[in-house]
């Protein structure tokens, strides 16, 4: 991607010292030994500056120093049939993981790059956004034109890039406006940049922190204008606005989404280990994690408890006749994953977010507080295991924490499923007879809204809130109600004939008693119902995955959560309400930024924070001075690829660099 930030053209040499211009020369990337893995060194050319850095020529100003924030939102995966059919079909089919360290013909795709850690093409940045989207090509009617016309108008690279990165945060739900929002709140208003935390279908939490960290770095060294602290601090007295350099000037807030959450805590965490390389102590850093994919490992008893309950208490896992007569296949989605099968162990994962975390962080507590979650009790869609919250940080959704695997569990008396613990504090019953109970999590994404064209509205209000279709406990309902018909016909069939249901022996009744066929037919017709109502619920738990993106400012989709301190005004009042006494930010109250350039008032309120209050809410940048994290900058991103710092990277048992 190109890079429009102004850079240094003057050809006299780079490490002259200049009072004016306040840069560092890193060390080369050396050439390291020959390896499988294929990791390009960080060249001069990906960069603004000849030295390898973002850093522009220093302007004297006159007055105190200018706070200018950054906002880094990082996607998650992108899943279109169409446009990222690579990775949805092609390599799933094939089982092939792109993450896998020795893995060959994957197909990447819209996902980011594993053959470059540090690809510049997967760092779009503000100045880039600008030069597609500028002010005057804003308004959500002239964005909403753009998308639909697709690749068939004239915006074909704003539909390439913008509609991957930019739009995957901004769309007619949100009125296009969730960057901007997220921009004013932490004083970073239109200096939003997007990075790209799509991965392979079986990706693994750890190695999407550690693609991050050398994501985010790079980002730092490209894009996050602060200069080395010795220069700061020997010319601030000189001249004060010198300190709009130093990262209490510059706060960094990443926003991250499903796989992204992963991604977003290593660019997070590269950020951190690029100030301390310049001589910071400490910086303002954001952070907020939504619909948090792997935020634990899945193993142990834990995922064979789970897998077992899949197969043989709810019975997703069996395989029926394909559509089109070719094989026989799971249900669709099972198949191309083959997401229970204890052959391939996909979803077992022995590291998730905090357990690498906790191994690589210098301090994970200091860490995680500066941390917001919300991940809604019923994202829990078997394409999305694990989700929940990240144990140790604060929750917008759930305030007591949620790390259940399901998010509705119908419990048959002396039949419980394995996994399911009796009292837990995020599950309340929905309905409950002489056959079973149902529960359902407490903190679900129950109301649900569709925003099509706005043309397909028939009036103001769902064009400003959407068309309401069925809610989850619906969904829920008639799932339990077909679990619960399919089990009393399966029980019902198993005691006339003394042997097990197979759904296989429904291909051929040939020789069967008509009674035990008659049988067999109404279990067979029982168990498809109920097959087709768990896809439905399946839908739904994947429209409560996305919902704090498309969502996050709804009105009405918290509506019927439960009472509790952070309200139900929408999930970004909820997410505030859990930051406010933890976000580094500055409130200018009557001179509130609306994205003009801060005046002297402002600069003086900003000071006043930067000294005062907000130094409480800095964080040790020595949290990414450790050596995992050093070691994964130096093999991802300077391409030093020696056999033992490769040995050092973390992979899953079974997986190794070599």
């Amino acid at each position: 991607m190109s890079n429009n930030n102004t850079t240094n053209t003057d050809s006299s040499d780079p490490t002259e010292e200049n009072s004016n211009s306040f840069m560092v020369n890193p060390t080369p990337p050396e050439e390291g030994a020959e390896s499988d893995i294929e990791v390009e060194p960080a060249s001069i050319n990906s960069y603004k500056s000849f030295v390898g850095t973002g850093m522009t020529e220093l302007m004297p100003e006159e007055g105190p120093p200018e706070l200018k924030g950054e906002i880094v939102f990082v996607n998650g995966y992108l899943s279109g049939i169409v446009n990222n059919s690579e990775q949805t079909w092609n390599n799933a089919k094939h089982d092939i993981n792109p993450d896998h360290p020795h893995q060959e013909g994957y197909m990447q795709g819209e996902s980011a790059n594993e053959h470059n850690r540090a690809d510049p093409d997967d760092i779009f940045t503000n100045e880039e956004l600008e030069a597609q989207l500028p002010d005057n090509k804003r308004s959500p009617d002239q964005i909403d034109e753009a998308i639909d016309d697709g690749f068939w108008s004239s915006w074909t690279s704003y539909n390439n890039d913008v509609s991957k990165l930019w739009n995957y945060w901004n769309k007619k739900s949100n009125k296009f406006d969730a960057g901007d929002k997220y921009g004013r709140y932490f004083n970073a208003y239109r200096s939003d940049h997007y990075i790209n935390g799509s991965h392979g279908l079986e990706s693994n939490g750890a190695h999407r922190i550690d693609h991050g960290i050398a994501l985010g770095y790079n980002w730092a060294l490209v894009n996050w204008d602060i200069r080395p602290e010795e220069e700061v601090t020997e010319n601030k007295e000189q001249s004060p606005y010198v300190e709009s350099y130093s990262p209490p000037y510059r706060p960094v807030s990443v926003v991250a989404h499903s796989h992204g959450a992963a991604v977003g805590a290593g660019v997070a965490l590269g950020i951190m280990r690029y100030a301390d390389e310049l001589g910071w102590d400490q910086m303002a850093l954001n952070m907020i994690f939504l619909g948090v994919y792997q935020p634990q490992g899945l193993s142990g008893t834990e995922y064979d408890e789970f897998i077992y309950d899949k197969v043989n208490y709810y019975e997703v896992g069996q395989d029926f006749l394909d559509p089109f007569g070719e094989e026989t296949s799971g249900k669709l989605l099972n198949k191309l994953a083959e997401l229970f099968s204890r052959k391939h162990n996909k979803l077992l994962q022995r590291r998730g977010m905090v357990e690498h975390l906790r191994e690589i962080t210098g301090s994970w507590g200091d860490f995680a507080g500066r941390a917001v979650q919300f991940t809604f009790g019923n994202d829990r869609a078997d394409l999305v295991t694990r989700d929940g919250d990240i144990p140790d940080i604060s929750s917008a959704c759930n305030p007591t924490g949620d790390s259940g695997l399901f998010c509705a569990e119908y419990v048959i008396p002396d039949d419980a499923p394995m996994s399911y613990t009796e009292g837990a504090p995020s599950q309340q019953p929905l309905f409950t007879d002489s056959e079973g109970t149902l529960e359902l999590s407490t903190y679900i994404a129950n109301r649900r809204f569709e925003f099509g064209g706005w043309d397909l509205f028939k009036s103001d209000e769902e064009k400003k809130f959407g068309d309401e279709w069925g809610d989850f406990e619906k969904v829920a309902l008639a799932w339990g109600e077909a679990f619960e018909t399919y089990k009393a016909e399966k029980n019902a069939y198993e005691s006339l004939t003394g042997n097990s249901y197979n759904y296989i022996d429904s291909l051929n009744y040939q020789g069967v008693a008509p009674d035990i066929a008659d049988q067999h037919r109404a279990t067979t017709r029982a168990y498809q119902d109920m097959l087709e109502r768990y896809a439905w619920l399946q839908d739904a738990q994947l429209y409560a995955h996305f919902g704090p993106v498309a969502l996050i400012h709804h009105p009405r989709v918290l509506s019927d959560f439960p009472s509790d301190s952070l309200g139900k005004a929408s999930i970004w009042e909820r997410i505030k309400k859990a930051g406010e006494n933890m976000f580094y930010r500055v409130e200018y109250g009557e001179y509130e930024d609306k994205g003009d350039k801060l005046g002297s008032s402002k600069r003086k309120t900003a000071k006043t924070y930067v000294e005062g209050d907000g130094k409480e809410q800095l964080v040790a940048t020595s949290i990414a001075n450790t050596p995992c994290i050093k070691n994964v900058i130096d093999v991802f991103v300077h391409g030093n690829k020696e056999k033992e710092n490769l040995e050092k990277l973390y992979t899953e048992p079974g997986e190794h660099y070599e």
